[in-house]
């Protein structure tokens, strides 16, 4: 598959007010923030073809986001997560979801069970080239049981399986929005970076530059900074040379 430099729109959405609803002064974020990278992977948004073993930086860059978040005390937390409560069977065959209302795609669409259940299934599909499908070989299949929830199916119980879905896992799958695949296919629309992080993309170029924009409020963290851009300086003299004139803020 040949790669190209993404370019995407971002939706455009009302200015908020200035005070949230519980009556709190809404933070803004501003500026711009450089960040430098020895290598910046494809924007390969579709899991199974994925698999460079870089594409964590996904989730690290903000775009993406994964069904369970650890908080700072080393603990899944359900008020950082796409996943609001979940519950394992008496079996141990599988653990039942609820997920999070309202959380939307970059491109307006609403995060639903279903994209998690085709995200996952694609992961693991046969053929699959996704890196951290050897990691996972104790989960069979996630289904989606209503618009908001959901089940993920064990092929043996694994008592680490919170964990490895969540953003303590380098290699986890993340989670796509199956109506942009139902409508573009799976290679037509691979390299369209949408997600639900924080960060929305406005151009990717892989070994190149990735440039992105905050998207407002979000349920996990909210932004500090409006834009950021993610430069590759691949060298280590260069990388350091970069960071002491103040060409990237973080190397």
């Amino acid at each position: 598959m040949k790669f190209k430099t993404v370019e995407i729109v971002v939706v455009a959405t009302p200015v908020p007010a200035e005070f949230t609803a519980d009556g709190s002064k809404r933070f803004e974020p501003t500026g711009n923030f450089v960040v430098a990278e020895k290598l910046i992977p494809p924007p390969i948004l579709v899991p199974a073809l994925a698999g460079g073993g870089l594409e964590f930086h996904y989730y690290n860059f903000g775009v993406v986001d994964y069904p369970l978040s650890i908080n700072a005390d080393d603990m899944v937390d359900a008020s950082q997560s796409l996943w609001t409560s979940w519950e394992v069977s008496s079996d141990q065959s599988n653990v039942s979801f609820v997920v999070r209302p309202g959380v939307m795609f970059h491109n307006g669409v609403e995060l639903e069970a279903e994209d998690i259940a085709w995200s996952y299934n694609n992961a693991v599909r046969e053929g699959s080239r996704f890196y951290g499908v050897t990691n996972i070989g104790w989960m069979d299949r996630v289904e989606a049981t209503g618009s908001h929830s959901g089940a993920l199916h064990f092929t043996e119980f694994n008592p680490k399986w919170a964990e490895q879905i969540s953003n303590i896992s380098t290699h986890n799958i993340w989670i796509a929005s199956k109506k942009l695949f139902d409508e573009k296919g799976e290679t037509g629309g691979a390299d369209t970076m949408i997600g639900t992080g924080p960060y929305s993309v406005i151009s990717w170029a892989a070994d190149e530059s990735v440039r992105l924009v905050a998207t407002g409020e979000h349920y996990r963290v909210q932004p500090e900074t409006q834009y950021m851009e993610i430069v590759s300086i691949p060298e280590p003299l260069a990388l350091q040379a970069a960071f002491l004139t103040g060409e990237v803020d973080i190397a």
